[in-house]
């Protein structure tokens, strides 16, 4: 309804409400909404769940994975003995989070472990809230969940002596779908209505990992969630830190992969992971001052693109050149200085020195490079009008913007591990 009004106002364009009407209605005519036919129509049944389509979401989950912390405890030994404990150890349909679909088959992070013969003992351990009971139907898709605020003591020496004779435990922890999402009933400490009040991770969760650690144990916690976690204390407590996300219909055969290094992790953290609570801005406040890579000045425990590797990767010195289509490239020389095979990803952040209300840095650009151990080669990323795209006080619009910048590059948006190139933009 406001909207007519906007446009008397010069608030909006017709033209500008014209390109929004028909993004929409595109999208409605090829989803069948109002003729009844869609361009999926005809796909038949047996390519649904097919080999092939399972392989793709396998390679998806394996470059999704983000090794966030590992003291050289991974990748784990084939003869490695080890307890898998944790409220997502042995859950299947956390894996897919919402706005899912229901594959043939999902195992869990245990049923995986064992298909590949680990050496696994499994032990459920604590729930994902203390208090929280979670529950999911066969053939449903999502989980249930009810809180119960009189059940939440929990004998955490009684877990560790069921560890005995392990020295090695997989801890996996985090959150699922029935915790946070839209409109859901479930209130319970660090969580309201599908919101979370908090990024820490569950207290129950940190106190068993802290009881592990104190009992000599070496803990790899294993994350799901699909929003961001505070790890400050499981920094400390842990030996490894693995993010799996929400990773789909193959995701527990990916993070098995990964833990026994069949798969070199090579995901990158597409949000910021902060320390904790304190380094959040008030939600109520939409200034961007302080909030995510572009403008928060302060420490995060885990920047925005940073996700380690089985191997290492140096970066040479980088230069811009003229492409053959007459356009430039950005372009680094990247070397797997390590003993593995292993995937980077190259960032190219663009920053501009005279800009003070502007971004500290903001992304333009990323490619992912495979090198076998010992090998090079020449990174290329396109730059144009869109990669010098500002802030115009002048028409107070964004605009390909001419001047001075840095182009920084690296594998993460961590300014300490980044290098730079001077460059001047003109249109």
């Amino acid at each position: 309804p406001a909207i007519p009004e906007a446009i008397k106002r010069g608030l909006i364009s017709e033209e500008e409400l014209n390109e929004g009407v028909t993004k929409v209605m595109e999208y409605r005519y090829m989803m069948g909404d109002m003729d009844g036919e869609s361009k999926w129509d005809d796909i038949s049944h047996d390519k649904l769940c097919s080999p092939e389509h399972a392989a793709l979401a396998l390679k998806i989950a394996h470059e999704s994975i983000v090794l966030l912390e590992n003291d050289g405890i991974l990748p784990l030994k084939k003869s490695e003995k080890v307890l898998l404990m944790g409220p997502n150890a042995d859950e299947a349909v956390m894996m897919l989070g919402n706005y899912n679909g229901f594959p043939l088959e999902s195992v869990s992070l245990y049923e995986a472990l064992k298909r590949r013969g680990a050496d696994v003992k499994y032990l459920p351990g604590v729930p994902y809230v203390a208090g929280l009971t979670t529950s999911a139907a066969k053939g449903d898709v999502s989980m249930k969940a009810a809180y119960d605020p009189e059940n939440t003591d929990f004998d955490y020496d009684s877990f560790v002596r069921a560890t005995e004779g392990y020295q090695t435990v997989i801890f996996a922890g985090g959150i699922a779908s029935c915790l946070e999402g839209e409109e859901l009933h479930v209130n319970a400490p660090g969580f309201k209505g599908g919101d979370r009040t908090s990024i820490e991770l569950p207290e129950v969760q940190k106190k068993l990992m802290k009881a592990l650690k104190e009992a000599g144990k070496r803990v790899i916690l294993v994350n799901f969630s699909g929003s961001a976690m505070a790890f400050a204390d499981e920094s400390e407590n842990c030996e490894a830190i693995v993010q799996a996300w929400y990773l789909g219909q193959e995701g527990s055969v990916a993070v098995a992969d990964v833990l026994y290094g069949d798969v070199n992790p090579s995901g990158k953290l597409p949000l910021t992971f902060y320390a904790d609570d304190s380094q959040l801005a008030d939600y109520e406040n939409y200034d961007m001052k302080g909030r995510t890579y572009r403008y928060f000045d302060g420490k995060p425990l885990f920047p925005f693109g940073h996700g380690l590797s089985y191997t290492t990767f140096k970066f040479g010195k980088a230069k811009v050149v003229a492409a053959a289509d007459g356009k430039k490239e950005f372009v680094v020389k990247v070397k797997n200085t390590g003993k593995r095979d292993g995937d980077d990803v190259v960032q190219l952040y663009v920053s501009r020195p005279d800009d003070a209300e502007g971004p500290i840095k903001t992304l333009r650009g990323y490619k992912r490079v495979s090198l076998k151990a010992g090998e090079s080669a020449e990174v290329r990323i396109p730059i144009d009008e869109e990669t010098f795209l500002w802030w115009n006080p002048a028409t107070g619009r964004m605009n390909p913007l001419d001047g001075n910048y840095l182009l920084h590059y690296g594998d993460t948006s961590d300014g300490a591990h980044l290098k730079t190139l001077k460059y001047t933009f003109n249109k």
